[in-house]
């Protein structure tokens, strides 16, 4: 017999993925802007590789969280 899952919990897994998806939109749009405005402060493909990176852990986690909550 297979088991069902409440809609309670299938709501929270969706609430999970669509944190997640956002998560991930803010980040690759923080890892764009930094390496655009790397290149435009003059730095060659790694130096923007490295703003990139730079960006992404520096982004703050808190902020998208208040972000979330918000919406």
């Amino acid at each position: 017999m297979p088991q069902l899952e409440c809609a309670v919990c299938n709501l929270d897994k969706l609430d999970k993925r669509a944190f997640a998806e956002f998560v991930l939109q803010a980040t690759i749009a923080t890892a764009r802007d930094a390496y655009q405005q790397a290149g435009i402060s003059g730095l060659c493909h790694t130096g923007r590789e490295e703003a990139a990176i730079s960006a992404m852990q520096m982004l703050d986690l808190d902020k998208l969280i208040t972000e979330w909550e918000q919406l």
